[in-house]
């Protein structure tokens, strides 16, 4: 497996960039069971995806298995609402999320609800610990290998305790 053989040469990524192809997620599933034990401190995820119940186990194998410290997705607008549980499970095994709607805006919404909803779900997730910071901004660290996608939203999540130690 020409997977097998890539990684076999590697200890340590500080970045995996994996683009996930919109209908084929199987790709990423070859992937993650050829990557072999080497650790990844920063894992970015692109394409026009829905974060599926698949990809939701496949990314916290990955967290697991490979000491990822920072996960980053960019992906089709989807519900984020849907998703708070998959990110308090991100953060209960110690990495950090930014997620990246991608898409041109059409609205005041963000990832299909108002900045009030937004204010209101970051109020509760504080006091669960959680730090939600939601913006409509692309993201200057965010690699810029493929150019023409636009970022719409982004929501960044962190433990309250994570955000007091400055880590990003």
């Amino acid at each position: 497996n020409r997977f097998s053989h890539l990684f076999s040469s590697f200890s340590h990524v500080e970045l995996l960039v994996l683009e996930v192809p919109p209908h084929s997620p199987s790709l990423l599933e070859d992937i993650v069971e050829t990557m072999g034990n080497f650790q990844v401190k920063n894992l970015e995820l692109r394409g026009y995806f829905r974060i599926s119940d698949r990809i939701r186990t496949l990314i916290l194998d990955m967290i697991r298995q490979h000491g990822v410290r920072h996960v980053s997705i960019s992906k089709s607008p989807q519900d984020l609402n849907r998703q708070i549980q998959f990110v308090k499970d991100v953060l209960h095994l110690g990495a950090t999320i930014d997620i990246f709607e991608n898409g041109h805006p059409t609205g005041p919404e963000f990832f299909g609800q108002t900045r009030d909803f937004w204010s209101k779900k970051a109020n509760e997730l504080s006091m669960e610990g959680i730090s939600m910071v939601v913006s409509r901004k692309g993201d200057a660290a965010f690699s810029s290998v493929i150019t023409y996608r636009s970022c719409t939203a982004h929501v960044s999540f962190m433990t309250t305790e994570q955000r007091k130690m400055g880590i990003n």
